[in-house]
């Protein structure tokens, strides 16, 4: 019996986990050996912290409030995999816990008490948007100009300058630091997402599509901890993309 087909029938068990409260969710989706394989090369990038799986006074995981604090910003929008990967929970089987709870009701909404616990528990949500300050650093080194050589930063560093770059509508300068990312082997789908976007604004369809198909490409030849879902999402872009393209040639 293969791997994955086991794994599909029953739980796998994680021995760095086996001290948690509560055991964080690993979707069937996941490759386990993949996953596993990177947890030795980046653990405490890897893992789920232990913090994410003890509950709060309400009987909520850090988790639970940022779902919260997501379905009251976003509508629409697909899911990000950091609530698998980050707090450990499977998003769309918790809503219905949301629901039950009466944190939000049966359309998603968030309701009052759902509110309540989004202003209660806000060093959860600050704590995400801005791990150890370091976006409002980053924000302020931008605005200066105070950034060093491009070359004396690594891939992450480079795709979060990019990011910032973008927000301050420096299309040219972000299009650099985040192409210098992908080029330090950066495979994460959010760096090539946001060149896609870049590039849509700027009606630049052709190099959309060559990004995305670079970005499928490396995906494939990755740790393996993205979801097939990813791969149907950047195929739907890359399809609109060469409409756009098409109809910008007549």
């Amino acid at each position: 019996m293969g791997f994955l087909r086991f794994f599909k029938k029953k739980k796998v068990s994680i021995s760095h986990y086996k001290d948690y409260p509560e055991q964080p969710y690993i979707s069937p989706d996941r490759d386990i050996k993949k996953w596993l394989e990177q947890t030795e090369m980046f653990p405490d990038q890897s893992f789920v912290k232990r913090e994410m799986m003890i509950r709060n006074d309400d009987g909520l995981l850090p988790g639970h409030v940022y779902m919260l604090y997501w379905l009251n910003k976003f509508t629409n929008k697909e899911i990000p995999l950091y609530f698998e990967y980050r707090y450990g929970i499977d998003f769309n089987r918790e809503l219905s816990i949301l629901i039950d709870l009466r944190l939000i009701d049966q359309n998603k909404n968030v309701t009052n008490e759902g509110i309540r616990i989004i202003e209660k528990y806000k060093s959860i949500i600050d704590d995400h948007n801005d791990p150890d300050d370091e976006k409002r650093k980053l924000t302020n080194i931008v605005k200066n100009k105070k950034l060093k050589n491009i070359d004396a930063y690594d891939a992450f560093e480079l795709y979060k300058i990019g990011e910032e770059l973008y927000k301050q509508e420096q299309y040219d300068e972000s299009e650099k630091y985040l192409l210098a990312s992908v080029k330090k082997n950066n495979d994460a789908p959010a760096l090539y997402r946001r060149l896609a976007i870049l590039y849509r604004k700027q009606k630049r369809y052709q190099d959309e599509i060559d990004i995305l198909k670079l970005c499928k490409k490396t995906l494939q030849q990755s740790t393996g901890i993205y979801h097939h879902d990813t791969y149907n999402r950047i195929d739907l872009r890359i399809e609109k993309a060469t409409k756009l393209l098409k109809k910008q040639s007549v």
